[in-house]
């Protein structure tokens, strides 16, 4: 019961962390004159994480069933996939992304475990 609560704020700790996150990356890149194109893809990606954190710590805190928890676990999964992915692609810039989305995707498997 209490590794339940734990878990689920943890997740909504995540979600408000990826919104901020996907805000100030569009700041920052603003700040150096990005253009918009090239930093809308990243930052609505980590929104769109934290939008789906959100909704399964919303559904799970709810009551929600085996619906919130398959999203979680694929969630999870994508994710780790991802961060295979972006150390494999990009070594240089492994170190800050990878731990990142390993992190998320713990959460969201301890989500769908809970």
């Amino acid at each position: 019961m209490i590794l339940r609560a734990i878990l689920l704020l943890a997740g909504a700790l995540c979600a408000l962390g990826l919104a901020w996150l996907a805000v100030g990356i569009f700041a920052f890149g603003r700040g150096y004159d990005q253009p918009v194109a090239s930093l809308l893809p990243g930052s609505a990606a980590i929104l769109a994480g934290a939008l789906a954190m959100g909704w399964v710590v919303w559904r799970l805190w709810r009551g929600g069933g085996r619906g919130p928890r398959r999203v979680a676990a694929g969630l999870a999964a994508l994710g780790a996939g991802l961060a295979l992915w972006a150390g494999w692609a990009d070594p240089g810039d492994a170190a800050g992304t990878v731990p990142l989305l390993l992190g998320v995707s713990a959460v969201f498997a301890g989500l769908a475990l809970c």
